[in-house]
């Protein structure tokens, strides 16, 4: 039956190579303008291409006949992403004249997916040298092959990634990856000497530091694939990248090998600054050494951060100290707030610098690829921009989706809005920011909502006037995602209590978790009571009101009660003052209410403009719906019903 079915995945094989082959042979009749085919025509050959693209695994005279045939493109048009029809990039599906750029595109696509096999690299390595896709040098970008291709580095590198510790990451499942500051030429094979220890154990090398898949992208700027990835199956092993790339170590889940060498030949070195436990790059090495290296990318990494940037940018660049230092301070904040370990068995934050970001908004990622750049820009080697300035320097987005990739717990509809809040804990503890500043800019960047406008923000609502829960549906008219008021509490906790309670609780969920008790079963739906009960053991008071204030009510108010009083947890008079303070901020009138309007949405008296500003339900289109309908009952409504709160509380107080 093996015997059979070997034949039969033969046969497959060459089938499709020769399908395969028919389609090359169409294409250069077409580059030689001996069979000009028409743009139904060509449409059907980038179609096929794409669909026998595995050919070229099996069959290394395809890879060197499709490497011609690009060649000739070249040679007539120009390199993609060069020529005057792709420069800046060019739409995925509006083809129209650019029908034969899409089939070059697929093509060079293909060769890097399936053409770069090591079973090719070790069989044919004198027919794939000098082999290279010349839309490399927009990107990644152009480098000169190795001086002397002989020539042995080494490297000690870090080949352990043990189980993270504490709950889980969005990270945990895949490799962790270590820089090596070596970086593959195009055109060149370069070869590597590895531990037997590392053979046969899920480790692998990659060149290419950009991973992201960008199929689904609608303007194509770059290949959409451009890493390789090859498994460590020798101890000896060749490998390649047509368009060139920096050199990783990619190592498995639970792996354990401590501090190894590497050994390597035919490889340019790149700018590299390491602030590891097993490489320190001194200040002198940098600025006399690594940042006049050629490779056209560099790292810099730490074993809490990790990043890649054209050397372009750094070429003159004399503080990767500071900035290192920077970037471990604020991932140790990170760490502290999430109640993480500040090293880990993968770096807290890693993050690179692209020609198109990788999704259709800002994302989470190892790596983090949201930022972009133009190759083309001329470039003064000191660029400035904030990944060389320190994350101290960043939008809130950075911290945004650095939130979603520690997955702290969060009441249920807080997916969106508590990920904000390192930020706010990085810029108050580590940067001396106020608390009300950092909290205001940790969702817009600006100033304006501070904890009192958030506040006010809530009070507004027609759930608080009912004395209902906040709106949390994910549907127009919630009231918490993507808003400060969505993680006001927080806020306020650290204003009254100080940051411990909020420190002490992150600590104990991961306590929680390696019991195998406590921890919720969804870290997005903390069940409510529990997490109320919780933060108010933290901070040492009954905190239900302040919840109460924010949206947040008890499931089970007769059961919270009786925790609340088992555990010895009484009235606030800290709460108690912050409620009566925002019961003088509440609107009572049309123009409070437009105050109010206009520092959350300076042109909400403006028509919207765009669908989200139209919208009724949200922000903008429903601040200027409500310019004309808030009035004093609205007011009234919401001191009576903040009134009740104060009242269940504390009805002693004066």
């Amino acid at each position: 039956m093996k015997f059979f079915l070997t034949i039969l995945l033969i046969s497959f094989s060459s089938l499709q190579a020769a399908d395969f082959e028919d389609v090359l042979e169409q294409l250069s009749d077409h580059l030689n303008e001996e069979n000009e085919m028409t743009s139904e025509e060509l449409s059907r050959l980038e179609t096929a291409i794409i669909e026998e693209a595995q050919a070229l695994a099996s069959d290394s005279a395809l890879v060197i006949r499709s490497f011609e045939l690009v060649s000739k493109y070249d040679e007539i048009n120009d390199p993609l992403f060069l020529n005057e029809k792709t420069k800046g990039g060019f739409s995925r599906t509006e083809k129209y004249g650019k029908e034969l750029e899409h089939v070059i595109f697929q093509l060079q696509q293909a060769i890097l997916d399936h053409g770069f096999q090591s079973k090719h690299l070790k069989d044919h390595q004198e027919k794939f040298e000098s082999r290279s896709l010349l839309c490399s040098n927009f990107f990644p970008g152009e480098i000169a092959p190795p001086k002397d291709s002989r020539k042995v580095f080494k490297i000690k590198i870090n080949a352990t990634q043990l189980p993270p510790d504490g709950a889980p990451l969005t990270t945990d499942e895949g490799p962790a990856r270590r820089c090596t500051g070596w970086y593959v030429a195009p055109g060149t094979i370069a070869e590597l000497k590895l531990p037997a220890d590392l053979v046969g154990k899920g480790y692998a090398i990659r060149v290419g530091a950009h991973v992201w898949d960008l199929t689904k992208k609608p303007e194509i700027k770059r290949l959409d694939r451009i890493s390789i990835l090859y498994p460590i199956e020798e101890d000896r092993m060749l490998v390649a990248n047509p368009l060139g790339g920096g050199v990783y170590l990619e190592v498995p889940p639970n792996a354990d090998k401590g501090i190894c060498e590497i050994y390597a030949r035919n490889i340019v070195e790149a700018p590299f600054y390491s602030a590891t436990s097993s490489r320190q790059t001194t200040l002198d090495e940098w600025n006399n050494t690594e940042r006049k290296k050629s490779a056209p990318w560099a790292d810099f990494e730490s074993d809490k951060f990790m990043m890649q940037v054209p050397t372009s940018w750094i070429s003159q660049y004399k503080t990767p100290d500071t900035l290192t230092a920077d970037y471990d301070k604020c991932m140790d904040l990170v760490s502290e707030i999430t109640g993480r370990p500040k090293v880990r068995s993968k770096v807290v934050l890693y993050h690179q610098i692209d020609v198109i970001m990788r999704g259709g908004a800002f994302f989470p990622g190892y790596p983090q690829s949201n930022y972009n750049w133009d190759p083309l820009k001329e470039e003064n080697g000191n660029k400035d921009h904030w990944f060389l300035k320190g994350p101290q320097f960043a939008r809130y987005e950075l911290f945004h989706e650095m939130g979603h990739m520690e997955r702290i717990t969060k009441f249920e509809g807080e997916t969106e809005a508590l990920v904000n809040f390192l930020y706010v804990y990085v810029h108050n503890q580590g940067f001396d920011v106020d608390l009300d500043i950092a909290f205001s800019r940790s969702r817009d960047g600006a100033d304006r909502i501070t904890i009192e406008e958030a506040a006010i923000d809530r009070m507004i609502t027609e759930s608080f006037r009912k004395g209902l829960s906040r709106n949390t549906t994910n549907k127009p008219g919630d009231e918490v995602k993507y808003q400060h008021r969505g993680y006001g509490h927080y806020a306020d906790i650290a204003k009254l209590f100080g940051w411990e309670p909020l420190l002490k609780f992150a600590a104990e969920d991961h306590e929680n978790y390696r019991n195998g008790k406590g921890y919720p079963s969804d870290p997005n739906k903390d069940p409510v009571d529990n997490r109320v009960l919780r933060f108010s053991i933290a901070a040492g008071a009954d905190l239900r009101p302040l919840f109460q204030f924010w949206g947040i009510y008890a499931e089970d108010e007769d059961a919270l009660a009786k925790a609340i009083k088992k555990n010895d947890l009484e009235s606030s008079p800290a709460v108690y003052e912050r409620l009566k303070h925002y019961r003088t901020l509440l609107p009572k009138s049309s123009s409070e209410f437009k105050k109010h309007a206009l520092i959350m949405y300076p042109r909400c008296e403006e028509p919207g403009r765009s669908l989200m500003e139209r919208n009724k339900m949200f922000g903008h289109g429903w601040f200027h719906e409500w310019l004309d309908i808030y009035d004093s009952s609205h007011g009234d409504a919401g001191l009576a019903a903040l009134d009740k709160i104060i009242e269940t509380y504390f009805p002693d107080a004066k």
